[in-house]
């Protein structure tokens, strides 16, 4: 996955479009996902040079000098963005792209992260852009071999990694954001643009206004640091790299997708099921767990619109302590001699019509028992690798990791 002639020429392309000038549609659409009135918008970004790049509202004046730095960095530090360029094909260090951080710019509208975070984030976003392409990514570097993530113990090692950048006088945010519990990513192959030590303050793709894309379209979203960046600050070639132990920001272009990852919320009790006879199904067949998931998920959900129909307070368990009850036979044979078990012998033919038949039902519960003998979150924590896993497999990525 070399660089290609094409592939270069496309990135200085990046540098010599015409300037796209910003028109009072785009001040308004901003203001609208960042969830603040346009005048405020206004007279924060009068005096904020960063949040006027991040927003993709830069003058014309800024985004030249933005470019220049750009043509400036890559020709003064080619070979050794060319040596970081050969880690990441070799699987030397690991390049993450969380697709559940927040960033700063993101206000309370429900723009970018947190509308992946309401469903599956690796399949919103490979249906959104793909397995490969080229518009230009935040990513964090880690100087971990990709090998050691899919042999398992990752997470101590990564934790280890961001703080030991804390004790070298770093600021590990970023690297700190791609572990957190319940964080959905990827980890990617591309060629490093530029990278730092610290937040690079670049443009926000989900917060730049629509037109500003459409403009870039041929040639790609192109992400641009802050040129406030002390030459310390950046991190030019692969021993700076190891030596900070990564990088907090690395713009990431011409990138391929390697695999989907995912933090557990309970890491530890993830790895203990790996290794207990119960799972040991779940993680080797999960798409046949994927159909049962599914099937649960409708149960409860019809469960939630019988409690409301039905309107009693007994019907306030767990969906599935709550059909255990519906399809017990003791209380079926007592509701047939009973005259004010309407709405129950509704219920119950409600379930057997919408969701499965009894038997098929009392088999499936059956096998997905040890999953629902869980708690909440680490029930969701399974769920998430084997929906990856289905992902993985649609996608022909590597098997997903969990840790």
């Amino acid at each position: 996955m070399k660089i290609t002639r094409s592939q270069l020429r496309r990135l200085i392309r990046q540098n010599l479009v015409e300037v796209y000038q910003p028109v009072e549609a785009d001040y308004e659409e901003v203001a609208n996902k960042t969830g603040v009135a346009v005048s405020q918008l206004k007279a924060d970004l009068a005096t904020d040079p960063l949040q006027r790049r991040i927003t993709g509202l830069q003058t014309q004046k800024e985004v030249e000098a933005d470019r220049n730095y750009m043509r400036k960095h890559q020709e003064t530090y080619k070979h050794g963005i060319r040596e970081i360029h050969s880690a990441i094909l070799s699987g030397d260090v690991t390049v993450m792209h969380s697709l559940t951080y927040s960033a700063g710019t993101e206000g309370s509208k429900g723009s970018g992260a947190e509308i992946f975070k309401k469903a599956s984030a690796v399949r919103s976003w490979l249906q959104m852009n793909g397995k490969k392409g080229n518009v230009s990514l935040s990513t964090t570097i880690f100087d971990i071999p990709y090998l050691e993530f899919v042999t398992g113990g990752i997470l101590t090692k990564l934790m280890h990694n961001a703080n030991d950048r804390g004790r070298k006088g770093g600021n590990p945010g970023n690297a700190l954001q791609m572990i957190k519990p319940g964080t959905q990513g990827l980890i990617l192959k591309g060629y490093p643009v530029i990278s730092g030590k610290i937040d690079l303050g670049t443009q926000t793709r989900s917060t730049v206004p629509a037109n500003l894309l459409k403009h870039q379209k041929s040639s790609g979203f192109a992400k641009r640091p802050a040129i406030v960046l002390e030459d310390d600050e950046l991190i030019k070639d692969l021993e700076e790299l190891k030596a900070y132990g990564g990088t907090e920001e690395t713009i990431l272009d011409s990138w391929t997708v390697i695999a989907p990852y995912y933090v557990a919320n309970d890491s530890l009790t993830i790895e203990q099921l790996k290794n207990d006879k119960s799972f040991v199904d779940v993680f080797t067949n999960p798409e046949k767990y994927i159909k049962l998931y599914d099937i649960y998920s409708k149960i409860s959900e019809i469960h939630s619109s019988l409690r409301n129909k039905l309107d009693v307070d007994y019907y306030t368990g767990p969906a599935d302590l709550f059909i255990d009850w519906i399809y017990s036979d003791e209380i079926y044979a007592n509701w047939k001699n009973d005259a004010d078990s309407e709405w129950e012998m509704k219920a119950k033919d409600y379930f057997n019509k919408e969701v499965i038949k009894l038997d098929e039902f009392k088999s499936i519960e059956s096998e997905i028992k040890p999953i629902l003998s869980l708690d909440s979150l680490d029930r969701n924590d399974i769920f998430n690798y084997m929906i990856f896993a289905k992902i993985s497999k649609d996608y022909k990525l590597d098997q997903p990791i969990i840790f």
